[in-house]
């Protein structure tokens, strides 16, 4: 059996979070608050939070955010790692802490 998180999440399905999007309808803010929450991306906006820096103003946002640390690969297992958002130059100029699980399938972040 699974950790609880790989059952209990919220699911993000919006085409406008992929990577080559420029609209400037932000997507995702509205999920994420003080609040902790596992979230699953699924869909076109893609299924991952991208692992290497997108660029600037993509998902309407200029602070571009991206995955920076290890994922974890073992089933079941979580890792801890770095969402950077990006600024101009600055590729990681703001962060937070998150945590992803591998689920098999597909991840979960937290």
């Amino acid at each position: 059996m699974l950790s609880s998180q790989c059952y209990n999440y919220t699911t993000i399905n919006d085409p406008s979070r992929g990577v080559n999007n420029t609209s400037t309808k932000p997507c995702d803010q509205s999920v994420f608050n003080s609040t902790p929450k596992w979230v699953r991306f699924i869909g076109e906006g893609g299924t991952q939070i991208p692992t290497s820096a997108v660029g600037p103003s993509r998902c309407g946002s200029s602070a571009t955010g991206w995955y920076s640390g290890p994922m974890p690969t073992d089933l079941d297992s979580t890792a801890n790692g770095t969402v950077c958002f990006s600024w101009q130059a600055n590729t990681c100029n703001w962060r937070n802490d998150i945590r992803v699980t591998n689920c098999g399938s597909y991840y979960v972040y937290q």
